[in-house]
């Protein structure tokens, strides 16, 4: 009769090399949970943060609509502000808030579900496009400093033969403290948005594997 442990080096049985198998599988699960669990906290923190800054681009953004209605021509809201950003930020906002959603109502399942898995990869697609939009509003926003700053046409009219000379700002509006101050506040905010979408995206990174999401290459 074949002895149960032929095979194994420390004389168990097929039994209980089964048992410390599921065992230490059981033992992974949990370990697996637990960081999930954590995770979520990380990713609600991280929301919220989101959360603010999209709040702040957005009314910024506004304000340096506002302030830019009366230029001389369209080249000011081609600075664009942190308002696009700010929204498209808004959106990962609602995707981080379901996801920790539901993360904190499967806290005990090894299970997240397909619909928090879906949030947290469209989560990761939504933060690679805010980082290009925080980019490239940040780069018009500084430009539209820049134009503010520097583009001034002279006017000279005579009057009784008086000579007056009269400087005039060809592209800020007339409110040229409020245009610069709004547009630096952009710029501010564009910066702040684009790190923590980097943020965002190193996340994705530490935790796609809690999700149940696969590596490339594994099956």
């Amino acid at each position: 009769m074949d002895d149960p442990s032929y095979g194994d080096p420390y004389g168990r049985t097929t039994q209980q090399t089964s048992t410390m198998q599921t065992i230490d599988q059981d033992n992974k699960n949990e370990a697996l949970l637990a960081r999930r669990n954590a995770s979520v906290v990380v990713l609600w923190k991280h929301t919220m943060v989101s959360a603010g800054l999209s709040l702040f681009g957005v009314a910024v953004g506004i304000g340096n609509i506002v302030v830019g209605a009366d230029s001389d021509d369209g080249r000011w809201h081609l600075s664009g502000g942190s308002l696009v950003p700010a929204i498209l930020m808004a959106v990962c906002v609602i995707h981080g808030y379901f996801l920790c959603q539901i993360g904190k109502e499967k806290n005990c399942e090894q299970d997240i579900g397909t619909t928090a898995k879906c949030l947290f990869i469209s989560h990761y697609t939504m933060n690679w496009i805010v980082l290009h939009a925080g980019l490239a509003f940040f780069a018009l926003s500084i430009v539209g400093i820049l134009w503010c700053s520097g583009a001034v046409t002279t006017y000279t009219t005579t009057n009784k033969k008086t000579r007056i000379t009269t400087s005039h700002n060809t592209t800020c509006p007339n409110d040229e403290t409020a245009a610069i101050a709004t547009a630096s506040l952009a710029v501010v905010d564009c910066v702040a948005i684009t790190v923590c979408s980097i943020v965002g995206l190193v996340l994705y990174h530490l935790y796609f594997r809690y999700y149940g999401i696969k590596a490339r290459g594994e099956y």
